[in-house]
């Protein structure tokens, strides 16, 4: 016996019962059941349905009442095979993928908003039970003035503060409280997940360069759905950032190629012959015979001139008592002195140099200008 009391109009019951299967589609795991795609929705074609769904619980707490056997209640409007055309909008309504997506809709700026205090702060993954709790969380956050980020709506740079976030949160309407601690919780869940997926990469790398005597540390990283993978890595003393779009084990692949390549990355000290990993010289300012090295640290935004660079300007010119050609910035210095020796950048994409002392002017070539 059915637990519910039904209207006695004959439209009235079909509103109600195109409710009731609307409620209980959306307890199925389908996204989107195909008795319900079409154009036209029969009461004879969802029942069906719903008798092949495994997932389907047989008993439903409705606002109309308690329904032991809804497949029961369901057949007993089967001779009137009512076109259910409320079927859909009651599904959506019901279905908390729906209701998360629609969500996301309706409040794309706020979305932005709960996606970067998640990068920026460290929240706990757990799943919130009211909206108060999770503003109860973000009191306890640091409260910076404002930060900045990229917003991908507009393209434009905008800014945002906790008080600023916590208040558009209080105003959120009670009927969507559930799909923003679900879309919450998801991301929450899909940032601890990717993490563990960076450390565990991190931890295979630093296994496979254990024998090349070369160290790996994870910095950022990010994996995107539609663009792959977002990652700042630093191999040895270089630093990697890129996005790449493949496997798993096609990015782990191509960052094991890329230790290879720094293991292979040696030196040759022109004043001795011996040679150096470049990572190793990184660390030094001497050669074991005694000639100094000079390695590129900041270069000026927008080019390739140093500060190292100018140093060795400076130094050379001061030792020899001369000034610098008026556009030294255009030559390069070890064609302008004779013990100085560039080394290159190789692999860690910074420039080295060895020199010794004195400084010795080249000679100048007939047809140089300076």
């Amino acid at each position: 016996m059915q637990k519910i009391v039904l209207p006695i109009s004959s439209k009235k019951r079909q509103k109600v019962v195109e409710r009731i299967i609307g409620q209980l589609l959306s307890k199925t795991d389908l996204i989107y059941p195909k008795e319900i795609k079409g154009r036209h929705v029969l009461l004879s074609h969802i029942i069906s349905g719903l008798k092949t769904n495994k997932n389907i619980r047989s008993k439903v707490q409705t606002k109309w009442g308690y329904i032991e056997d809804p497949i029961e209640l369901l057949e007993s409007f089967k001779g009137q095979d009512w076109e259910l055309k409320g079927v859909k909008k009651h599904f959506r309504n019901y279905n908390p993928k729906e209701l998360a997506r629609a969500f996301r809709r309706k409040f794309p700026e706020l979305v932005n908003l709960i996606d970067k205090i998640i990068e920026n702060f460290p929240l706990e993954e757990r799943d919130y039970s009211s909206i108060d709790e999770f503003i109860q969380q973000l009191t306890y956050l640091p409260q910076v003035e404002e930060i900045s980020y990229l917003d991908p709506l507009t393209g434009t740079l905008e800014t945002f503060s906790i008080d600023t976030t916590i208040a558009q949160l209080q105003a959120i309407d009670s009927f969507w409280h559930s799909s923003f601690l679900s879309t919450l919780s998801k991301k929450l869940r899909k940032m601890k997940n990717s993490w563990e997926t960076a450390m565990r990469l991190e931890q295979e790398l630093n296994e496979y360069g254990a024998k090349y005597d070369i160290e790996c540390y994870m910095i950022d990283w990010e994996y995107m759905e539609y663009l792959g993978y977002g990652i700042k890595i630093q191999i040895g003393p270089g630093v990697y950032l890129f996005h790449f779009q493949g496997t798993y084990d096609e990015l782990k692949e191509l960052l094991q190629e890329e230790i290879q390549a720094h293991a292979k990355d040696t030196v040759n000290c022109p004043f001795c012959g011996v040679d150096f990993r470049r990572e190793t010289i990184r660390d030094m300012t001497e050669c074991t015979c005694g000639a100094l090295i000079q390695n590129e640290i900041v270069r000026e935004v927008g080019s390739n001139w140093s500060r190292d660079l100018e140093y060795l300007w400076d130094e050379a010119c001061s030792s020899l008592g001369i000034s610098k050609p008026k556009n030294y910035r255009k030559i390069y210095i070890d064609d302008y002195f004779s013990n100085i020796v560039y080394l290159g950048t190789g692999n860690v994409g910074w420039k080295t140099w060895t020199y010794t002392l004195p400084w010795k002017r080249k000679v100048k070539k007939s047809n140089e200008v300076y």
